[in-house]
């Protein structure tokens, strides 16, 4: 029997990725049924990766910073509401590293009734990393029905497809099912 712990795995990495995040943000009403928000801001990170190979420890210090920003739109009228984002960000991957993900979101929705609506939701991200540059599309229609007043019913399925350029294209189908209760 083998136990694959640091003490008896020749290899063994461990990460420690410190980050800080300050934005500053607005929302403007254009008109009443319009409203812009948006934000910019900045990231830093430190990070410390220890890889122990046999004998051997080798240690990469690495500090990254950038800026952050976001746009958005919301456009509503009576039985429809229009929505659409962009936004560029700084995340820490779970590898100690920093990933640059572009994204643009747009929504949709329309009311049938007080109880009733559907709509979709499309996003695009693009990802860029150390280790692998991957682009993402997610599509997602949806259906609620308000049952009671503190009692929704929530369909909706998603697809999702994956482009890694070393990895190929992955695809993905969900369907969700779901009450809400608020409270």
């Amino acid at each position: 029997m083998s136990l694959n712990t640091p003490l008896n795995d020749p290899t063994f990495n461990s990460n420690e990725t410190d980050y800080e995040k300050i934005t500053a943000g607005f929302i403007y009403q254009y008109s009443e049924s319009m409203t812009i928000n948006g934000s910019a801001g900045y990231f830093q990170s430190d990070s410390r990766k220890r890889i122990i190979s046999g004998p051997a420890v080798v240690i990469v210090d690495s500090e990254n910073t950038g800026l952050l920003l976001n746009l958005g739109m919301n456009y509503s009228q009576e039985k429809t509401d229009w929505s659409l984002s962009l936004s560029r960000g700084l995340y820490p991957s779970s590898q100690g590293d920093v990933e640059e993900r572009d994204s643009l979101g747009i929504g949709f929705e329309h009311r049938f009734t007080t109880r009733s609506s559907s709509g979709i939701n499309v996003s695009w991200y693009n990802t860029n990393s150390v280790d692998n540059d991957r682009e993402s599309i997610n599509i997602s229609p949806y259906y609620h029905y308000r049952l009671t007043e503190k009692l929704t019913l929530q369909t909706s399925y998603v697809f999702r497809s994956f482009d890694r350029q070393l990895g190929g294209e992955v695809d993905s189908n969900r369907v969700k099912l779901g009450l809400r209760y608020s409270f």
